[in-house]
């Protein structure tokens, strides 16, 4: 699996979203990970925060997700 960096990733496929939470499983305090994506699919974004306290922002626009921290 290739390291994704949260910081302005770009996910172009279920795939790539899949390796994405793999990545940041032992950053994240929740017990399903596919929810964040489902959510952001569905509001057009999802927040989420990590156990040193960083704040993410997973945008979906055009079929596209986009993880931002904020």
């Amino acid at each position: 699996m290739k390291e994704l960096v949260l910081h302005g990733c770009k996910i172009n496929c279920e795939e790539e979203a899949q390796d994405v939470l793999l990545y940041v499983e032992d950053k994240l305090e929740l017990d399903e990970f596919e929810t964040l994506f489902d959510h952001a699919k569905f509001h057009d974004k999802a927040y989420f925060q990590d156990r040193d306290g960083h704040h993410y922002l997973i945008e979906y626009k055009g079929g596209e997700y986009f993880i931002l921290e904020k």
